[in-house]
């Protein structure tokens, strides 16, 4: 059954309610209107987060959509394990990558000093190498390169994953400084983040937070890349037909290579339209 159940704790740390968390991801935006999300943890100090990090999924959709609603993407359990120690625990390798993607800390130890990068073995160590250091790390070290190259990795700005409170567009907009390659590397990060909510609105398959960046801001490029995804490609596993009318209306390109999450298949994806109203979808795997 994809759903489990953690508490409610008040502000006092008492608990009087328990709430299901549901894995569909409009249900858990429809809980998530009701219930802080930053509350909802178990005994053990495990955040939604947390949970969903061991628990087996075809696609990490809850995960982007618990950070787009302003989970503690680095909250820490009575273990001193973020949820990017769980995932990586668990062998999980589209969580550990999804978490990574919300800005997810590989630099924190747990209470014994263990970092997530001390657990990573083979593949799972060269995907959080590819996001090491920190999004925020970079900025303050003033690489413009590793920033420029989170961005390209699909890495949040918006997400909370700085501090208790933060994301790292919030944090830069406190930073005060006459360094030319932090101030650079500051300017960055504001002009990424229309980009940034439509990349994470789509992992999120949040089709309304979708069509309020498209159609409120001058986005530049609907043609995004991470490695062999693309904007279309989220759209098309998450089988949702507005989305990709959405990226239609807004130009994207129907002809680009894919790589299927789940199955690893790579392919040719073409897309045609009639009059932009109806259209078929064609994979053709190689």
């Amino acid at each position: 059954m994809d759903c489990f159940l953690l508490e409610v704790f008040d502000s006092r740390g008492s608990s009087d309610q328990q709430v299901e968390i549901n894995l569909s991801a409009d249900a858990l935006r429809l809980l998530l209107q009701q219930t802080d999300v930053n509350r909802v943890i178990d005994k053990k100090g495990n955040t939604a987060l947390h949970r969903l990090s061991v628990y087996p999924r075809e696609l990490p959709t809850p995960v982007y959509v618990l950070a787009q609603q302003g989970a503690l993407v680095n909250k820490q359990n009575d273990e001193g394990e973020t949820p990017l120690h769980a995932a990586v625990r668990a062998d999980n390798y589209l969580v550990t990558e999804a978490l990574l993607h919300c800005g997810a800390d590989s630099t924190i130890t747990n209470k014994i000093g263990t970092s997530v990068l001390d657990l990573c073995r083979g593949s799972m160590k060269e995907l959080v190498r590819k996001f090491n250091p920190p999004l925020h790390q970079a900025v303050s070290a003033g690489n413009f390169a590793m920033v420029c190259k989170l961005l390209r990795n699909w890495v949040s700005v918006t997400s909370i994953c700085v501090g208790s409170s933060e994301s790292v567009l919030d944090w830069a907009k406190t930073w005060h400084t006459e360094e030319v390659f932090v101030l650079r590397c500051l300017q960055k990060i504001s002009e990424h983040k229309n980009q940034s909510v439509l990349i994470h609105s789509l992992l999120a398959n949040d089709t309304t937070a979708v069509r309020k960046v498209l159609e409120e801001t001058k986005m530049r490029s609907v043609n995004s890349r991470y490695k062999e995804m693309s904007l279309l490609s989220i759209a098309l596993e998450n089988k949702n037909k507005q989305l990709l009318q959405l990226l239609l209306d807004h130009g994207v390109k129907t002809n680009c290579r894919v790589q299927h999450r789940l199955s690893g298949v790579s392919g040719d994806c073409y897309v045609s339209s009639s009059v932009r109203l109806l259209f078929t979808i064609i994979l053709k795997f190689v």
